[in-house]
């Protein structure tokens, strides 16, 4: 699977054939053809359908909770409130299963306490756990709060996530030593192996 960000939470999951685009900024300035979309929030800065509609690929859209299943993927999401831009909005949250590995995309968590006994619930634990940094949580809750799904990985996502500053904030809270953004991330099963919350920053 390889995963790239192109800035905010936007996020594009590549495996074989199947290209799942996650919070599409509808201002980005990349634009590809997605056959699953999920949408945290309702807002332009992660609903960017256009953005991933493209070459004849038109992607499946959930912007909200439920179960789903799509070419034998399955997603959940949960829903909560918190605070964007100064107003109060729904945020959804979800997991996913693909090659046998559980991912969570928190998208916009303000609040430590978002998420009730029963969202977590239905999450679950994950083996990659992908959080934004810059959301209204300051660096070391946001860390703790990936870390709460007993991850193997932690993806840092948002523009705050390129910050030299917030990023070596982050990467302190881990203990865990500061790190150039990667390019992409190509991961494999093998790769969760012995990993407790890694932290992986790519740039956007």
């Amino acid at each position: 699977m390889i995963v790239s960000v192109f800035g905010k939470q936007f996020v594009k999951l590549q495996y074989g054939d199947l290209t799942i685009a996650v919070n599409p900024e509808a201002d980005g300035k990349t634009k590809f053809g997605a056959d699953i979309m999920l949408s945290s929030l309702t807002h332009p800065d992660m609903h960017g359908i256009e953005m991933v509609t493209y070459g004849g690929r038109v992607p499946f859209v959930i912007d909200g909770p439920g179960s789903y299943e799509l070419q034998e993927i399955p997603v959940i999401g949960v829903g909560s409130w918190t605070e964007y831009e100064g107003q109060k909005m729904y945020n959804t949250s979800y997991v996913t299963e693909i090659e046998g590995r559980r991912l969570i995309f928190l998208g916009h968590i303000s609040d430590m306490d978002a998420l009730s006994a029963e969202a977590r619930e239905q999450l679950g634990e994950a083996d990659i756990v992908f959080v934004a940094l810059g959301a209204g949580l300051p660096p070391s809750k946001v860390y703790n709060l990936a870390k709460s799904f007993s991850p193997s990985y932690v993806v840092a996502v948002g523009d705050a996530a390129q910050d030299d500053v917030v990023r070596k904030v982050f990467m302190d809270e881990a203990n865990q030593e500061m790190t150039k953004p990667l390019d992409k991330w190509t991961v494999k099963p093998k790769d969760l192996i012995g990993k407790e919350a890694e932290i992986i920053v790519i740039s956007s």
